[in-house]
């Protein structure tokens, strides 16, 4: 079907639909320790600079030749006291969904999981009886679910929400958070309409743990990141302070109350849907062995991962765009209390490429401005 450009939407530890409101003064500080004529470097600063609230940016970009450009811009947390560079950790949000899907596909091409039939029946038992109790539950596919296409209920959207923010180091387990699925009524019936649901890829997770007998966690270790060798890739739980080494903050204000992304517990209730901590070098490396094959057994596997079908921007964990310059791409972006964090790979100019900025505390949007100005500074 015809291909309709559209930004990608951020979810990720919390919807980005949460109110946010500004407070702290904006940073002017000058550029850190780097060439100011390097296109890259200076795009990242620019883009700070022509948003204040921001605290921190980072872009990584790597040619299909092996050459790379990278820049940095800011400090890991409000003290200012440590700069940013290209190997800072930080919550990639959403990004999460992909590596979910990865290995949903990599079940498929063991003939563990067949697309089309009920994603409860590849569900631990608990998890199951949950979906089955909700209104079309049992209809939903797992292809339905990996393209938002099921009309299940976002449990973010739920009274959950709000535990977590009254509570943010709670350990809430995946399926406490899954029973939120029937806090609200389907959006449709199965297959009939698009709508992001996070709730799609909390039951995924579930489908990757019940079929391998191993947590989410030993899963993405040993199909994804050791493979590839993502050494600075992670499931965050915020019960380590080594977790939080190196991890750049990003800031909001939600009713009142100032929060720090690290503070939240998230590898319960986010688990599969955005619990992921990266660099942007390490999503880069992500997406560009998606693309080479070496996660995949066959070739066609990918193809049928960017497939729209009845989507515009949505393949099957995968969301897909016309960037400037460098023509259609696949990939994902997330959004984490402040913190957007993007990675693109575009076939037709052989390019990949990654970007992150959080918030000091000011009210930010999860807008693309900062991937345009690295586009041009490399290719114009």
């Amino acid at each position: 079907m015809p291909f309709k450009p559209r930004p990608f939407v951020s979810a990720g530890l919390l919807l980005a639909t949460l109110a946010v409101v500004a407070c702290s003064e904006s940073p002017a500080d000058p550029g850190l320790d780097s060439d100011p004529t390097e296109p890259f470097q200076a795009a990242i600063e620019s883009f700070r600079a022509a948003n204040p609230g921001v605290l921190s940016a980072i872009g990584f970009l790597e040619h299909e030749n092996g050459t790379t450009v990278m820049g940095s811009d800011g400090f890991l947390d409000n003290s200012r006291m440590s700069v940013v560079g290209p190997d800072t950790k930080f919550s990639i949000g959403s990004i999460t969904k992909s590596f979910t899907a990865t290995m949903v596909f990599q079940l498929v091409e063991e003939g563990l999981v067949h697309l089309d039939q009920p994603l409860a029946l590849y569900l631990s038992p608990a998890f199951a009886a949950v979906l089955d109790s909700v209104q079309y539950g049992s209809d939903v596919t797992v292809r339905q679910a990996l393209c938002h296409r099921s009309g299940l209920y976002d449990y973010l959207m739920s009274p959950l929400q709000t535990q977590i923010l009254s509570e943010p180091a709670r350990v809430v387990t995946p399926l406490e958070a899954f029973q939120y699925v029937k806090s609200g009524a389907p959006d449709f019936a199965p297959g009939t309409d698009f709508n992001y649901s996070n709730t799609n890829f909390l039951a995924l997770g579930n489908l990757i743990e019940n079929l391998t007998g191993h947590s989410y966690e030993e899963e993405l270790q040993d199909r994804i990141l050791s493979p590839i060798g993502m050494a600075n890739t992670f499931m965050y739980d915020g019960s380590s302070a080594t977790q939080r080494v190196g991890m750049a903050h990003s800031y909001t204000t939600i009713g009142g109350t100032r929060f720090d992304i690290a503070d939240f517990a998230s590898g319960g209730w986010s688990l599969a849907v955005g619990g992921v901590i990266s660099t942007t070098r390490d999503l880069v490396e992500f997406l560009s062995a998606l693309a080479s094959g070496q996660l995949y057994d066959n070739s066609e596997t990918l193809d049928v991962m960017t497939d729209l079908g009845e989507n515009t921007w949505y393949g099957l964990g995968v969301q897909i765009d016309e960037q400037p310059l460098v023509g259609r791409c696949f990939g994902h972006g997330g959004y984490s209390f402040g913190s957007t964090a993007n990675v693109r790979h575009c076939p037709e100019a052989g390019v990949t490429f990654s970007a992150f900025y959080a918030s000091d505390g000011a009210t930010l949007g999860a807008h693309l401005d900062i991937l345009e100005r690295i586009l041009r500074a490399e290719f114009e």
